[in-house]
């Protein structure tokens, strides 16, 4: 017994030495060599705009440092410039006047005489047309007012294609003023899954909610669709008409994979036990994206 208790006080005594010594190691870590950091989300409703920055090190303290003296280049398929870009601030730079345009290869040439030149390249796709959309009025299980969107179309058959849905909506007031703001919906199509919306105990039948869905074209293979969501129903004695506009945008697969990285590094941000998530990247001798969609639009207009 007397042993047992000796042997036992030796070890509490060890364990009680080694918690207590505590072992400060300097490590000497190699000074970051800035890289140019471009971005550049075309899509052809609007004009080209290209952000440029400088990126940090991994203990550097401060606001990114803007590149406002770079040279802007984007050519065509016959190598051929789309437009002269002018520097307006915080390292943006916007062409003249000129939009994208589907199905044409271009190449991004970033400039600078301190760090060097970036470049990518980028096709946008052509948009996968919206051809109906039907609207009902359903109620919920928790007796809510809610609009039923049933929007069709059809995916483009021996491509691989990948979507965003939005809803815009416009609210014109009695007073003659009126609101834009993009619209929560939800939906139950498996399309749009999202796997935080299947864990909630409150609404166990919803795959989705929130302001923009993802999703790629496995399910669909050259198939038409009808896809489904809901729009909760407000209703107000000053609002004399609202309208919607559903937003169809086909993404080139290169932004589509930046989109779902950086979503899944944000929502994953704060988790010790996730793996780590790197966003993607397609900018040669820099970091950033040169991707981009097109649009299709739907417009719906309903009276209070």
């Amino acid at each position: 017994m007397r042993k047992y208790f000796y042997n036992l006080m030796s070890i509490i005594l060890f364990l009680l030495i080694a918690l207590s010594c505590e072992s400060v190691v300097d490590v000497d870590l190699p000074k970051h060599k800035p890289m140019l950091v471009v971005n550049c989300c075309a899509n052809t409703e609007k004009p080209w705009e290209v952000n440029v920055s400088l990126s940090k090190g991994i203990l550097e303290e401060g606001d990114i440092k803007i590149v406002p003296n770079a040279k802007i280049e984007i050519l065509d398929n016959n190598n051929k410039s789309v437009s002269e870009f002018n520097h307006y601030n915080d390292g943006i730079y916007k062409s003249t006047g000129a939009k994208p345009k589907a199905n044409i290869n271009y190449t991004l040439r970033v400039t600078t005489e301190e760090y060097g030149t970036a470049t990518s390249n980028c096709i946008l796709p052509k948009p996968v047309e919206i051809e109906n959309v039907t609207v009902d009025t359903t109620t919920n299980k928790y007796q809510e007012k809610e609009l039923e969107l049933t929007i069709t179309f059809t995916d483009t058959p021996n491509e691989e294609n990948f979507y965003g849905l939005s809803i815009l909506k416009k609210t014109e007031w009695d007073d003659g003023n009126s609101d834009v703001s993009k619209e929560w919906f939800t939906s139950k199509d498996i399309l749009i899954k999202e796997e935080e919306a299947l864990f909630e105990d409150n609404r166990s039948d919803e795959t989705f909610r929130g302001e923009q869905a993802f999703f790629d074209d496995l399910l669909l293979q050259g198939k038409q669709y009808r896809l489904k969501i809901f729009l909760h129903q407000y209703n107000s004695y000053y609002t004399k008409t609202v309208s919607y506009t559903v937003l169809l945008v086909t993404i080139n697969k290169d932004y589509y994979r930046y989109i779902i990285t950086s979503k899944t590094q944000r929502e994953t941000d704060q988790n010790p036990f996730a793996q780590p998530t790197i966003i993607y990247n397609n900018i040669k001798n820099g970091l950033g994206i040169f991707g981009g969609y097109s649009v299709s639009k739907y417009n719906l207009k309903l009276s209070n």
